[in-house]
């Protein structure tokens, strides 16, 4: 009787309905943007992979029309890999939590200046020297050519532009030396307009030429805005 009642009890253990664990789920948007410039995003062409785990769940190309939601994720750590328009590898980690609805906005314009390796000639220039920036658009139709010059006067510097001489104050010569690190970085050639700069020491004759094709940057003007330069209307892109 004993063993009859044990079996008996084993039986409905078995026979007892099983909990299946319920899965929690999150949704993630993910958005397109320039950080430090006021460029036209609708020109930007953005993608990025969205990685679980170590592997990739995830590969939009290009345009997502700015705004990509995803639903239905599963809890959990990921990591959002996409190109700058530096053509540098950027990494997002994010955690989602159950029921979250996450905005995670990919900074397209984004460089980590600390890591810059490269000697800036901005950094090389002595008193009463000076660094001409030259620069030239070309485009189907239309074309630009324009003059930067920065000079080191008494540890100071000064920039003259179209004739007309402003002051540097020290954030702005932070902002110069941001442009030359952007203007060494690999910029794309898939645009019908070309922008060519030569950097040049007027004093040592050194100078660095660069191209830039990909329409997105547009280093030249936005210089100009962040140093506060009154701009003519022929600097076109």
């Amino acid at each position: 009787m004993k063993y009859s009642l044990l079996i008996v009890f084993f039986i409905l253990i078995g026979c007892k309905e099983k909990v299946i664990p319920q899965l929690e789920y999150a949704q993630l948007i993910i958005t397109a943007s320039y950080c430090k410039y006021d460029n036209d995003i609708r020109k930007l062409s953005p993608n990025f992979k969205l990685f679980k785990d170590g592997l990739m769940i995830m590969d939009v190309k290009e345009g997502f029309e700015h705004i990509n939601t995803i639903s239905n994720l599963k809890v959990g750590s990921y990591i959002i890999e996409y190109n700058t328009i530096y053509n540098h590898k950027n990494e997002i980690e994010i955690n989602l939590s159950k029921d979250e609805h996450k905005t995670v906005s990919l900074c397209f314009d984004f460089l980590d200046y600390e890591s810059n390796k490269n000697v800036l000639l901005i950094d090389e220039l002595k008193n009463d020297e000076s660094l001409m920036i030259y620069f030239q658009s070309m485009a189907c139709f239309s074309g630009s050519e324009k003059e930067l010059l920065i000079s080191k006067i008494d540890n100071n510097f000064i920039c003259k532009f179209d004739g007309i001489e402003y002051n540097l104050n020290n954030a702005q010569v932070k902002l110069i030396r941001e442009f030359e690190i952007e203007l060494r970085s690999n910029h794309s050639y898939d645009c019908s307009t070309l922008d060519n700069y030569e950097l040049v020491n007027e004093n040592l004759k050194q100078s660095y030429h660069f191209k830039d094709g990909s329409c997105v940057w547009k280093g030249f003007e936005n210089l100009l805005k962040v140093l506060e330069i009154n701009v003519q209307s022929d600097v076109k892109y």
